[in-house]
């Protein structure tokens, strides 16, 4: 049916202190550090991904991967602190040369992390050339625009309970104002960029549920490399199902209006598209 050792290949942008590591950690329900491989293959170290940190990940083309989700590949933009012409030119290089090297060798996505308890420009981030690749800008840490509300709305004088209940709308209107602009802009790439903002990853309740289902939409268009990413999450078995049935319900149809084996074999063809592991059925 499709190839078990099928990976999905992701590109991680953003720097330091982005929560990357953490969304890795939530996709992968792992706890551990990532396995980091160099471009021989060779295992060289288990590291955060974390560019200041002195045990960083230092190239683009290192693969990192977790044991519990062997089917997704990360690379990790590694530096990106100043944002300096180098470092993006780097990054569009990566870009360029994944694009050219097929199905199982080329990038598939990219995730461009945005901390929003970092007040350093981000705008650059914006400009990356990505070309067909498909983006989903992630937002992290938007609980720290949430409590800069509260804290905004307790200065002007609000009670704690009116602060906390119209924090979270006050949060929604910075947001937008502050960073709608860049995704509205002519640089981004087309179609309109999508983007999740994800919170309280740090706590055992986070999840990246959004960021997950983001991927799985931009991915609509290519129906193999959607399969790929749904098929890379494993254990996300409820993902699997909710897009095969579409699907497997379209021949169902078929099938009680015909009855006939062929479209009884198609039926079950297209829900173990969506599953990991099966072969062709005879």
């Amino acid at each position: 049916m499709s190839d078990s050792l099928a990976r999905f290949r992701i590109l991680l942008v953003g720097r330091g202190n982005a929560g990357k590591t953490t969304i890795l950690q939530k996709l992968c329900s792992e706890t551990d550090m990532p396995i980091v491989r160099n471009r021989a293959g060779k295992v060289v170290s288990v590291v955060n991904l974390d560019p200041t940190s002195s045990r960083g990940v230092h190239d683009i083309e290192y693969e990192i991967t977790y044991p519990s989700s062997p089917r997704f590949v990360f690379h990790d933009s590694c530096g990106l602190e100043s944002g300096s012409d180098a470092e993006m030119q780097k990054i569009a290089d990566f870009i360029s040369r994944r694009r050219d090297l097929g199905t199982e060798q080329g990038l598939h996505t990219i995730w461009i992390c945005i901390p929003l308890d970092d007040n350093r420009p981000a705008s650059r981030l914006f400009e990356l050339t990505t070309g067909d690749v498909a983006v989903v800008f992630v937002f992290t840490k938007y609980d720290a625009i949430e409590k800069l509300s509260f804290n905004a709305l307790r200065n002007q004088g609000r009670s704690i309970r009116e602060a906390g209940s119209n924090a979270p709308e006050h949060a929604e209107c910075a947001f937008r104002a502050q960073w709608l602009p860049f995704l509205k802009a002519p640089n981004p790439p087309p179609p309109p960029p999508a983007y999740v903002r994800l919170k309280d990853l740090n706590k055992p309740e986070g999840q990246c549920d959004e960021l997950t289902q983001c991927t799985v939409e931009v991915l609509a268009h290519n129906k193999p490399l959607q399969q790929r990413f749904v098929m890379a999450m494993e254990y996300r078995l409820e993902m699997r199902i909710q897009h095969a049935m579409p699907q497997a319900v379209e021949h169902l149809l078929k099938a009680v209006i015909y009855k006939g084996d062929k479209i009884r074999k198609e039926l079950v063809k297209h829900v173990l598209l969506w599953m990991p592991h099966v072969h062709e059925p005879d």
